[in-house]
Parts: structure tokens; sequence; C-alpha cells
């Protein structure tokens, strides 16, 4: 199943906050190549060149590298990504997440996010976007990082008892718990 459709564009302001990575200096060059830094932030463009470059970045640092690559663009993602005002917890943005995704991307079939609220401070996220797991992971602990106080104890992780998006799954499910 595919994660999206071919038409699918993703707004400027959501590729441009990868740009926030901590690996910068080692995936600056992909940037250049694929014309992130020229991106308007209220323009929509295409997914396709994006993924290539995520598919790059995965192919030039095989294993554990592309792991972390990946999951420190979402991170920049979710510590920088614009919102509302009135978002200023992770549970109110993991409340207007699902709403917001069509706002993000525009296309026939641009994915969703749907979260379910466990507890007040347990959530099941269920992603099915463009981007690799890692990103989305990356990006939930992002939101944690950019939420939670710093003494805040957290856990993200894949569910276990399923499959995810990467290996074929409609969808990756990622569950997210603190106190």
């Amino acid at each position: 199943m595919a994660r999206y459709s071919s038409d699918t564009k993703v707004l400027g302001a959501v590729a441009l906050s990868i740009l926030g990575t901590s690996r910068l200096s080692d995936l600056e060059h992909y940037f250049n190549k694929y014309g992130i830094y020229n991106y308007d932030e209220n323009a929509y463009y295409p997914v396709e060149p994006l993924i290539a470059m995520m598919n790059d970045i995965v192919s030039d640092h095989q294993g554990l590298d592309s792991t972390f690559d990946l999951v420190s663009l979402g991170i920049a993602n979710g510590r920088t990504i614009a919102l509302p005002p009135e978002v200023n917890t992770l549970e109110k943005w993991l409340d207007i997440w699902s709403a917001r995704h069509p706002m993000l991307y525009h296309g026939t079939d641009i994915g969703y996010i749907i979260t379910e609220k466990l507890s007040e401070t347990n959530f099941v996220v269920h992603i099915r976007w463009p981007w690799a797991d890692d990103v989305a992971y990356g990006t939930i602990y992002g939101m944690c990082l950019r939420f939670l106080p710093s003494t805040a104890e957290f856990a993200v992780y894949y569910d276990e008892n399923l499959s995810r998006a990467d290996f074929g799954a409609e969808e990756t499910v990622i569950h997210i718990e603190w106190h």
C-alpha cells in the first residue's frame, strides 16, 4: 500500500523545520542538493524530492547512522514546526495533530494521523504519511522535548506487536508515555 498519492505536496514550513537537525553538518549537502533552502514556508512542494533526499541519506549512511539521521530530522521537525500559540502542551498538540495534518499536506491521499488518548499521560499515535517511520518517531520525540518539563521522564516507542509502514504495514503505531 502506498503511503501517499503521487500528487502529495507538503507545506514549505514542514520541510524547512528539518533544517534545525543536530546533524546539520553531516546532512547540509543533501539540503543544498535538493534545494530545500529555497523553499518558501507558505508554499506547498511535492514530497517526491524530499523522499528522494531521505532515500539518499539512507543509501549513503547505511545502518545505524541512517536511523540517527532520520530521527534527527524528525526531532528538528517536532521541536521547531510552527504551531498556534494556544498549543503549548504535548497533550494539546496530540489533540490537534490529526486535524492539522490536512493543513500541512495537500493531495488526493495524504495519509493520516490518528491519536488515541489512553490516559492524561499515555497516547497512541497511528501514522500513515510520506516519511519514514524514524522521522515519525523523531517528530514525536522532538515534541516531547519541546513541551514536557526537562525533569519529565518519557518514553516513545513503536508498538512491538504490530508491523510498521516501513515494512509494508498500512500504518505505523507509536506509543508515548510520560510522568
